[in-house]
């Protein structure tokens, strides 16, 4: 006699959780940053100590299907900030990404007014009697926080190379948009063709529409795009790193 296939609930996500992940960011930000350095002057116009803490963090966000933005933008579409359209997730929008950093993050039943736990490493989440096998009762899922660099419209951005504004932003990938894109900048940064630097290659990002028991939801999608030049990658490291 075969057995049934037990599905893991967390594989997909409703449509209200996508809503939910795309409006709202991960409750506890983990810092990409360091201490700024304030470029010197003529006129001593900054004192103190600087840091990631004090700069506006922008995030890009995939557009879901019942989200408000959809109306304006269009699902399946990226928005940075929940003002400016980047990519229509049909044509591929150019980024850059600049570091990454993973860390497990406490799975809540959605709906719950609760706020995640996050532990930077995994032992630290079993110590704390959390699993990331899906038959557990207290689980933890990966998620890749990745500080990208992305050509803006004028006005938007806070650099310029060769005539084009750029900005920088925080995305989070998480549940199955960590499966669909985070594992191919993972593999790129560690055994592929970013393997001596993140920022030296960029991506072509786009979204795919996905369908499962709980419905349909849009994923984002990185097709890795040539190697930057080498004035790009010198002013990447000097006026952005």
């Amino acid at each position: 006699m075969s057995k049934n296939k037990i599905k893991d609930p967390l594989a997909e996500v409703t449509e209200e959780e996508e809503t939910q992940i795309a409006q709202v960011q991960s409750t506890e930000v983990v810092n990409m940053g360091s201490q700024i350095a304030m470029p010197a002057t003529a006129f001593n116009d900054a004192e103190g100590e600087f840091d990631a803490d004090d700069l506006r963090t922008q995030y890009l966000s995939l557009v879901a299907k019942t989200a408000d933005l959809a109306d304006t933008f269009g699902a399946g579409s990226f928005v940075l900030n929940k003002e400016v359209k980047i990519g229509n997730g049909k044509d591929p929008a150019d980024i850059t990404i600049l570091s990454i950093k993973k860390h497990f993050e406490e799975l809540v039943p959605f709906g719950e007014d609760i706020t995640p736990r996050i532990f930077d490493k995994k032992e630290d989440a079993t110590a704390a009697g959390y699993s990331v096998h899906w038959e557990a009762k207290q689980r933890v899922g990966p998620v890749l926080t990745c500080r990208i660099l992305l050509e803006v419209p004028e006005g938007f951005g806070m650099s310029t190379f060769e005539d084009k504004e750029y900005a920088e932003a925080t995305w989070v990938l998480q549940k199955t948009a960590y499966k669909s894109a985070a594992l191919d900048v993972i593999k790129a940064r560690s055994k592929g063709h970013l393997k001596d630097g993140l920022w030296k290659g960029g991506w072509g990002l786009t979204s795919s529409l996905k369908t499962g028991g709980n419905g349909s939801w849009y994923v984002p999608v990185l097709k890795k795009d040539a190697r930057h030049t080498d004035e790009f990658v010198k002013w990447v490291e000097t006026e952005i790193l």
